[in-house]
């Protein structure tokens, strides 16, 4: 396990991606399972590479996985959760076709949505994600104010929208 997270941390590091997915395929194949350590290596090369939607799928597998029985489960915390976040930002930043940040904004809003009600199917139910413990400490206030930022955005922009389709 230690030499297939010690890979993982290198494509991660490295933003490879599709060598992160050969090595957590292989895992499974040879009947090993991964680890909190595995999928946030997995989550890593996915931001590196800043694939939104890998990264997004790396967390819904993750999560799926820590449900099976006899599994070791991936519970994310908030530096776990910081990683799609992250990503997403990313993508916000550096892409202008609306409907792609549309997308962005909606995942971003998913995760805080998720972290809010606890949601067990999106694995954010851990206690170091409550809202209110999030306010507690500097750092994830932060993440916080990322996704309240992101919130405006969005509102912003579908409003923007309404009122150019309207007037058109």
């Amino acid at each position: 396990m230690a030499c297939q997270n010690l890979f993982l941390r290198a494509y991660a590091f490295s933003g490879d991606i599709n060598k992160a997915q050969d090595i957590l395929r292989r895992m499974g194949t040879d009947g090993m399972e991964p680890n909190v350590a595995s999928w946030r290596q997995a989550l890593k090369a996915a931001m590196k590479a800043t694939k939104s939607d890998i990264v997004g799928a790396f967390w819904d597998v993750g999560v799926a996985y820590g449900k099976k029985k006899d599994s070791r489960p991936f519970a994310p915390t908030v530096s776990n959760v910081e990683l799609p976040l992250n990503v997403y930002l990313h993508g916000l930043r550096n892409i202008s076709k609306q409907k792609v940040r549309n997308l962005l904004n909606k995942n971003i809003m998913s995760l805080y949505e998720g972290i809010e009600s606890k949601s067990e199917e999106r694995g954010l139910h851990h206690e170091s994600l409550s809202v209110k413990n999030d306010v507690e400490d500097n750092h994830n206030q932060q993440s916080m104010l990322a996704i309240l930022r992101t919130v405006v955005s969005y509102k912003l922009s579908l409003s923007l929208s309404l009122s150019l389709s309207l007037s058109g």
